[in-house]
């Protein structure tokens, strides 16, 4: 059995921990443009495999409507907050 009978005490500061610098650029917090959806389906291989529902990415590459819904889709989830779950 494994224990630490020092755990309860406080390590402090640790020398060797590199401190990140600041960013210099805001993270961007915007709903995701179409522009976006259709660069990451563009730079998707055709043979990767289906998401959870199935379609795999041919199908969006080769269908611009199809698309066009998804991206939808992934705007009202993105104002929504939240994920549908099964």
């Amino acid at each position: 059995m494994h224990s630490d009978s020092n755990r309860h005490e406080e390590l402090g500061e640790c020398e060797k921990l590199l401190t990140p610098e600041e960013p210099e650029e805001e993270f961007d917090c915007a709903e995701p443009r179409l522009e976006e959806v259709r660069d990451i389906v563009k730079q998707a291989k055709t043979s990767s495999a289906p998401g959870l529902n199935g379609v795999p990415y041919r199908v969006y590459k080769n269908c611009s409507k199809i698309l066009l819904g998804l991206w939808k889709l992934i705007k009202v989830i993105w104002r929504k907050g939240e994920l549908c779950r099964e």
